[in-house]
């Protein structure tokens, strides 16, 4: 297993079985430049690696009252348009994140609103945590 960090909000992990894994650290509004450049470097080293099995881990964003209705719209948009395209994607959203997601079609004052599509192709990746996956 091989571990880097990319930045303080972003790590990267290659696992001997050729999964490899993304790990965003819990980080603010104001960190929302370094989720997003972490991400874009950490998905360009995935090109080095012939892993079939892309995993993302938001476990440890335990609250999301660090993130306003903007961030967390942008960071699913990121994940929709840059992580869903490979070919197997696996995420472990943590309870708040999957909580947030569930219940999202649901709340009427969301000023960002992402397609009822996109949030079924976030869910429908959940798989939990990595050992399970």
């Amino acid at each position: 297993m091989q571990e880097k960090a990319i930045n303080k909000v972003v790590g990267q992990i290659v696992h001997k079985d050729g999964t490899y894994e993304i790990k965003v650290h819990a980080f603010t509004m104001e960190e929302m430049g370094l989720y997003e450049e972490g991400m874009r470097l950490a998905l360009k080293e995935k090109d080095n690696y012939t892993s079939a099995i892309l995993y993302l881990d938001f476990g440890e964003l335990s609250s999301l009252n660090e993130l306003d209705e903007r961030s967390l719209f942008d960071m699913f948009q990121f994940i929709s348009f840059n992580c869903l395209r490979h070919e197997v994607v696996r995420i472990h959203w943590g309870d708040c994140v999957h909580e947030y997601l569930s219940k999202y079609s649901c709340a009427k004052n969301n000023i960002w609103k992402l397609s009822s599509l996109t949030i079924k192709k976030l869910l429908d990746a959940n798989c939990g945590c990595l050992h399970s996956a």
